[in-house]
């Protein structure tokens, strides 16, 4: 079993912080993830605030691309999860722009390249440069180490960043 953040698409079953396994069923991508266009966000949000509310059976799109259903038994879990994301993203001490840096690096640190992608280019379509993303790559391979550089070097060809 690999256990990854629940809604990123790469697992069967997942462990959600209050003990409960998550079952989810996994279909592929209609495109590929770097093919998938950055949605224009405002700069001023965090990049994952306003999940929506999980619902049982229905489809939700992880960040490459599948298609999910979570089990009926599961949802509540996965919505306490989305509360969870929702209350880390919301304006705070840290603003959005600070945030989005952030959630590439810890993609970069756990070589999530999914995760990579969708950041960056809300990222790029937020205002941010290359150079910050960049940046923020090299700080986190200083904590994890050169093979997390790899799947940021990976992402950055795809986007001809």
């Amino acid at each position: 079993m690999r256990v990854w953040a629940p809604g990123c698409g790469m697992q069967e079953n997942a462990i959600m912080a209050d003990g409960k396994k998550v079952k989810i069923s996994i279909s592929e991508p209609d495109e590929p993830a770097h093919k998938i266009k950055a949605v224009h966000r405002n700069p001023d949000v965090p990049c994952c605030e306003g999940m929506p509310e999980v619902e049982p059976d229905r489809p939700i799109q992880s960040l490459d691309g599948r298609h999910v259903r979570v089990a009926p038994d599961t949802a509540d879990s996965l919505n306490i999860f989305v509360d969870f994301v929702n209350a880390s993203n919301a304006p705070g001490a840290i603003d959005a722009r600070g945030k989005r840096l952030m959630a590439i690096a810890l993609s970069v640190a756990l070589r999530s390249k999914p995760s990579l992608l969708t950041h960056i280019q809300a990222a790029l379509s937020a205002g941010i440069t290359s150079a910050e993303i960049h940046e923020a790559a090299n700080l986190a391979t200083a904590f994890a180490g050169f093979p997390a550089m790899i799947v940021f070097r990976e992402v950055c060809a795809e986007l001809k960043l």
